[in-house]
Protein backbone atom coordinates (compact mmCIF):
# COMPACT_ATOMS: atom_id res chain seq x y z
CA UNK A 1 0.00 0.00 0.00
CA UNK A 2 1.49 3.25 -0.62
CA UNK A 3 1.65 6.28 1.75
CA UNK A 4 -1.55 7.73 0.17
CA UNK A 5 -3.37 5.24 -0.22
CA UNK A 6 -2.63 4.77 3.69
CA UNK A 7 -3.74 8.14 4.64
CA UNK A 8 -7.01 8.21 2.46
CA UNK A 9 -7.67 4.93 4.51
CA UNK A 10 -6.79 6.30 7.95
CA UNK A 11 -8.47 9.48 7.18
CA UNK A 12 -11.63 7.24 6.29
CA UNK A 13 -11.53 5.54 9.57
CA UNK A 14 -11.33 8.75 11.94
CA UNK A 15 -14.22 10.03 9.76
CA UNK A 16 -16.08 7.07 11.45
CA UNK A 17 -15.37 7.97 14.54
CA UNK A 18 -15.44 11.87 14.45
CA UNK A 19 -18.90 14.44 15.00
CA UNK A 20 -18.58 16.18 12.35
CA UNK A 21 -18.59 20.25 13.49
CA UNK A 22 -20.98 22.68 11.31
CA UNK A 23 -18.56 24.54 9.54
CA UNK A 24 -19.20 28.24 9.19
CA UNK A 25 -21.50 29.90 7.05
CA UNK A 26 -19.91 32.34 4.23
CA UNK A 27 -23.39 33.48 3.82
CA UNK A 28 -23.58 34.32 7.26
CA UNK A 29 -19.97 35.95 7.59
CA UNK A 30 -20.92 38.35 4.62
CA UNK A 31 -24.42 39.22 6.36
CA UNK A 32 -21.98 40.07 9.44
CA UNK A 33 -19.72 42.05 8.06
CA UNK A 34 -22.45 43.74 6.10
CA UNK A 35 -24.91 44.49 8.95
CA UNK A 36 -21.45 45.98 11.33
CA UNK A 37 -20.21 48.58 8.21
CA UNK A 38 -23.30 49.04 6.61
CA UNK A 39 -26.23 50.13 9.15
CA UNK A 40 -23.75 53.09 10.99
CA UNK A 41 -26.05 55.47 13.17
CA UNK A 42 -25.57 58.01 10.76
CA UNK A 43 -27.29 55.41 7.73
CA UNK A 44 -30.09 54.77 10.75
CA UNK A 45 -30.46 58.58 11.67
CA UNK A 46 -31.19 59.08 7.52
CA UNK A 47 -33.07 56.74 7.03
CA UNK A 48 -37.41 57.15 7.57
CA UNK A 49 -39.22 55.74 10.30
CA UNK A 50 -41.56 53.05 8.00
CA UNK A 51 -38.05 51.70 7.08
CA UNK A 52 -36.65 51.64 10.73
CA UNK A 53 -39.74 49.55 11.59
CA UNK A 54 -39.51 47.38 9.23
CA UNK A 55 -35.80 46.49 9.97
CA UNK A 56 -36.39 46.53 13.77
CA UNK A 57 -39.39 43.69 12.94
CA UNK A 58 -37.41 41.66 10.89
CA UNK A 59 -34.50 41.93 13.53
CA UNK A 60 -36.44 40.69 16.10
CA UNK A 61 -38.00 37.72 14.52
CA UNK A 62 -34.38 36.96 13.13
CA UNK A 63 -32.86 37.30 16.63
CA UNK A 64 -36.05 35.00 17.89
CA UNK A 65 -34.54 31.96 15.41
CA UNK A 66 -31.42 32.63 16.38
CA UNK A 67 -32.51 31.88 20.14
CA UNK A 68 -34.27 28.94 18.92
CA UNK A 69 -31.82 27.42 17.54
CA UNK A 70 -29.27 28.46 19.85
CA UNK A 71 -31.41 27.27 22.93
CA UNK A 72 -32.09 23.56 21.18
CA UNK A 73 -27.91 23.09 20.68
Amino acid sequence: MTVPETRDLIKGIKAGYLTPEPSESKEIKAVLQKISSGLSETTLANASREQLQSLQEILAQKLDEIGQLIGSS
